[in-house]
């Protein structure tokens, strides 16, 4: 994800909100557009927290501290 320029923090996390981050990039057509999505799980207790990550057909999911 680091080669992706600009994320933009859609939601900062907290006790009831999970942390949203998505990455815009346009396509090489006319009105296209590639979006990459990460959400981090801030409601889980603990230093372990579930994530997903969306890239085109890839679907992450795991577990970070």
């Amino acid at each position: 994800m680091d080669t992706l320029k600009n994320p933009k923090v859609i939601a900062s996390g907290s006790a009831g909100n999970a942390y949203k981050v998505i990455w815009m990039q346009k396509s090489s057509g006319k009105n296209g557009a590639f979006v990459d999505y990460l959400s981090i799980d801030e409601i889980v207790n603990g230093s372990k927290k579930p994530f997903g990550f969306f890239s085109g057909g890839l679907l992450m999911t795991g577990i970070c501290e």
